[in-house]
């Protein structure tokens, strides 16, 4: 799914990635954040909590969850309050910290990735189609 929806992930297989992350020397009052966008039938599942959960077992790791903004075009659907809680409830219990970015704007069409200037989006080359997105970002944090 990685690989269809960012395909310059497939220059860092998720593997990899976690590997690197597993063998960072962190000082002991810190912990790797990831960054997790949940899309709507695509990876918002509590089998795809349950499979972030052991992807990140034995890990020093934060996770914010960051439930999809839609907008107008896009190939996504933000999950529900209740999907979105679920899969927070399952990573709390598989004793991994997480958080969920509480919106603001939803309401308005305002919220982070929604104020999209299709215009300039045209001119990069989107069709209204496929979205041009980077690969995921992993930080350092305290």
């Amino acid at each position: 799914t990685r690989a269809k929806i960012v395909p310059p992930s497939r220059k860092w297989p998720m593997g990899e990635i976690l590997r690197a992350c597993k063998d960072l020397p962190l000082p002991e009052r810190q912990r790797i954040t990831f960054e997790y966008v949940l899309l709507s039938g695509v990876n918002d599942s509590s089998g795809d909590a349950e499979k972030l959960a052991g992807l990140l077992r034995g890990m020093r790791c934060k996770v914010n969850l960051l439930p999809w903004n839609p907008f107008s075009g896009a190939p996504f659907e933000r999950p529900s309050d209740e999907c979105v809680e679920a899969f927070r409830r399952i990573l709390a219990g598989r004793g991994i910290a997480v958080t969920v970015r509480q919106s603001k704007g939803l309401d308005i069409r305002a919220a982070c990735g929604q104020l999209v200037d299709t215009v300039k989006m045209a001119e990069r080359g989107w069709d209204g189609g496929k979205l041009p997105m980077a690969p995921v970002s992993v930080n350092k944090t305290g």
